[in-house]
């Protein structure tokens, strides 16, 4: 058998088997995908809307994709939340056959995990990491604790696109060729094109990289010139997705700002583990901070991979595993410190931290929803070094080490059964919902009562707009306008004058239902 042949059986024999492993960590979501989702109808069910009017919009009207039906009268709405069209080509075909749209958000959320351990595998495989070290290195960085607690985060579960596109990149500089080029474009437009969040972190770590990666070999003037192409091609691809988020992005630093604020780190968080870990979960409760601890900042990144990094730090024998080790130790003192937020109280002093000078010289950077995530980059180069710690162990006579570490990790990131909400078909939503969508007219409507704070029966009316098509007033996504805020308030106290008064004026912008 050549070479070749080897490879391709290897990496088929793995994508099944980070098959399977995503069917069995995220049980029992396999058993539901049509009539489920997985946590609760809060960003799930948002997701799940926005995939399903990205589908229909992308067959019916592609020129008005981000003129989604929500804020109405508002122009560009998709563009109040993540994009997710790097994640869309895993539920389009699922959407488009069924007309299901839970189906086509469990698939991609089967294929979140299956991408995190694909993608770090070849991270660890391309940095000189020997093909069972990267295995396991895969399937323990789908099971990370941290990615646990995002569970109800599809956008941030793609952050496997990372590793992925940054072994793409150390492929290419090793041997450029015009295929290399190819795999790295469309891994950086994958990652960028599902958050912006990945842009963010996944740019900075493939600079980092880059620069260690000329800084320790070098990288050939063809392969600085494929860069360049490579560059210029995401770049437009990038920008022509970012254009309508531009328009409304001053707005979106400033409601950022009082979020940022919010859901920053204090030392003790990177000790506890998200409450839907098995084990974790409950040994790590002391720890969570009542009034502090969300999901947000249950940051554990685990003990397993943090042992085996230390050991992938002393063994990084190839080139390739020392830029990675340069690049990853970079992004881990990134994201500690920018995830402790842009004021550091340490007693009665408050000190400002790395976050408030780079927030200042790149206003960019506060699109990042919660200073927290950035421990992103951290779990990122933590997980890659330990996939040259492993590697280490199995060259040596440690292996059984090896493989005690992954099952101690394994059972660090169990959170079998992952709770699951039903969600009706479609078909099956109130008669209201089929009366509105028999009325021939397009006009805007609004759902009393209006939830304050957003609950999640505001989603399931933005589900249940995929069934009647009218553009609603009040909806729920990561950024909502002033006026719709100012909107919800005096609907509230519906049927007192103010509310009758503020329906009265929406009638008079087209607001019928």
């Amino acid at each position: 058998m050549s070479r070749r042949s080897r490879a391709l059986l290897w990496n088929s024999a793995i994508a099944i088997a980070y098959g399977l492993w995503s069917v069995v960590l995220t049980a029992p979501v396999a058993f539901r995908m049509a009539d489920g989702l997985p946590k609760d109808w809060g960003d799930p069910l948002l997701n799940t809307w926005t995939l399903a009017w990205e589908t229909r919009a992308l067959l019916e009207r592609p020129w008005g994709l981000f003129d989604a039906p929500i804020f109405y009268p508002h122009k560009g709405t998709l563009a109040y939340s993540e994009p997710l069209l790097g994640i869309l080509p895993f539920a389009f075909p699922f959407i488009l056959a069924t007309g299901i749209p839970a189906l086509g958000y469990n698939v991609a959320f089967l294929f979140s995990f299956w991408t995190a351990a694909w993608g770090m595998a070849h991270l660890v495989r391309a940095s000189g990491g020997r093909r069972r070290a990267a295995f396991l290195a895969g399937l323990l960085f789908a099971a990370a604790p941290y990615r646990i607690a995002h569970l109800i985060h599809l956008q941030l579960l793609y952050m496997g696109w990372i590793p992925l596109a940054m072994a793409a990149l150390i492929r290419y500089t090793r041997h450029p060729t015009w295929r290399r080029a190819a795999d790295l474009i469309l891994a950086i437009l994958l990652m960028a094109l599902s958050s912006w969040h990945l842009a963010v972190f996944g740019g900075l770590l493939l600079g980092v990289l880059t620069a260690f990666l000329a800084w320790g070999r070098g990288i050939s003037v063809r392969a600085w010139r494929g860069l360049g192409i490579v560059g210029i091609v995401c770049g437009l691809g990038i920008g022509i997705a970012a254009r309508p988020y531009l328009s409304i992005a001053p707005a979106l630093s400033r409601a950022r700002t009082i979020e940022i604020a919010q859901f920053f780190v204090w030392p003790v968080d990177w000790l506890a583990a998200s409450a839907e870990l098995r084990l974790l979960g409950p040994l790590t409760a002391p720890l969570r901070i009542p009034g502090h601890s969300t999901h947000e900042v249950q940051l554990y990144l685990g003990a397993t991979a943090l042992t085996a990094a230390i050991l992938g730090i002393r063994g990084a024998r190839t080139r390739e595993a020392r830029a990675l080790r340069g690049a990853t130790l970079v992004g881990i003192a990134i994201g500690v410190l920018m995830a402790l937020g842009p004021v550091w109280s340490v007693g009665s002093w408050r000190i400002p931290g790395p976050y408030a000078a780079v927030a200042a010289l790149f206003p960019g950077v506060t699109i990042i929803r919660a200073s927290a995530r950035w421990s992103i980059l951290a779990l990122i180069g933590l997980y890659a070094m330990a996939g040259v710690g492993f590697d280490r162990l199995l060259r040596g006579k440690r292996r059984w080490m090896a493989l005690g570490g992954i099952g101690l990790g394994l059972l660090e990131g169990w959170a079998v059964p992952i709770p699951i909400v039903p969600l009706p078909h479609l078909a099956d939503l109130p008669p209201a919902y089929h009366w509105l969508a028999r009325q021939p007219d397009s006009s805007a409507l609004i759902e009393l009562p209006v939830f304050l704070p957003i609950d999640d029966r505001e989603t399931f009316r933005m589900y249940a707009g995929l069934l009647h098509r009218k553009p609603l007033v009040i909806a729920y996504s990561g950024y909502i306008p002033p006026d719709i805020r100012e909107i919800r308030e005096r609907l509230r106290v519906f049927p007192q004058p103010a509310a009758m008064e503020q329906i009265i004026q929406l009638a008079q912008l087209g607001v019928r239902y």
